[in-house]
């Protein structure tokens, strides 16, 4: 990513510099007004060029998750950072309900949502599996048949 970013810094530069000398080469001062704005344009153009492909959609980048190698789309992205959120406020709601120890916690999603819940979880005092399928359902959205406990 950054070798593509160097590139596009170099290629605005060059263009720069031959829009400069574009300019130093006209033969009289009445074009000169004309000829800024057409290179203001061209210039405007470049820069903005990489961000009209990023809008489209036609890019990548780097997985945000550890030990996920590999690029994904920005939708896949998005899901999987939705995902990770889920997982850790699960983790916060239980150990908040009393849980003395959670475990491993997942979270699927069907179309960018929470779908279905499972938590490795040891009860502590007071903690009890019916309040806290409730309150991750209210939490989450999910349907409380979709929240299970290991």
């Amino acid at each position: 990513m950054s070798t593509a970013f160097g590139e596009w810094i170099r290629g605005l530069l060059l263009l720069l510099l031959l829009l400069l000398v574009a300019e130093a080469l006209l033969p009289s001062s009445a074009y000169h007004r004309y000829a800024r704005f057409a290179f203001g344009v061209l210039l405007l153009l470049a820069v903005l060029k990489p961000w009209a492909s990023l809008l489209r959609g036609g890019w990548s980048i780097p997985s945000p998750i550890p030990g996920e190698a590999g690029e994904i789309k920005p939708e896949e992205w998005s899901e999987r950072l939705l995902r990770r959120a889920a997982e850790e406020m699960v983790g916060e709601e239980l150990r908040s309900l009393g849980a003395s120890r959670v475990g491993e916690v997942q979270v699927e999603m069907r179309e960018g949502k929470p779908w279905k819940v499972t938590a490795q979880v040891e009860a502590g005092e007071g903690f009890s599996r019916e309040k806290a399928r409730e309150s991750l359902s209210r939490l989450l959205g999910v349907k409380e048949e979709e929240v299970y406990f290991r």
